[in-house]
């Protein structure tokens, strides 16, 4: 009777983890996948390629995992592909910034160019005017 009693707790425990892990690792996958979204979002695909399609495959592989039912793998991955996916948009959003950052440069340049060609202009008038 007591083998008996303690075979159940045992199955009862390792069912009752198991459930547990299994809705850990589809939390994790959902927290991952929403990730990626984001990153999708920003345009990652585009502007941090390498970075976004690194995520997407982590991710393909904890799914994988959670279908084969190793949950510990599937909610590793999960975290993986999620901070790759975090670090796929801080990419991409650092080359949009820095697009921006360029071609306002660029604008302010050409002002300036502007305000020094004025400048001469008005020099020249003013010699004239003397």
């Amino acid at each position: 009777m007591r083998y008996l009693k303690r075979a159940v707790s045992l199955l009862l425990v390792s069912v009752l983890g198991c459930s547990g892990n299994s809705i850990i690792a589809s939390n994790e996958i959902a927290a991952a996948t929403d990730a990626l979204q984001t990153a999708r979002n920003v345009d990652a695909s585009a502007y941090a390629g390498e970075q976004y399609k690194a995520a997407e495959n982590t991710l393909n592989k904890a799914r994988e995992q959670m279908q084969e039912k190793d949950y510990d793998a599937a909610i590793k991955l999960s975290r993986v592909a999620a901070l790759q996916a975090h670090y796929a948009t801080a990419v991409a959003q650092w080359k949009i910034k820095s697009n921006e950052v360029g071609q306002a440069q660029a604008a302010l340049q050409a002002i300036k160019s502007e305000v020094d060609f004025l400048r001469s202009q008005i020099e020249e008038v003013k010699k004239q005017v003397q």
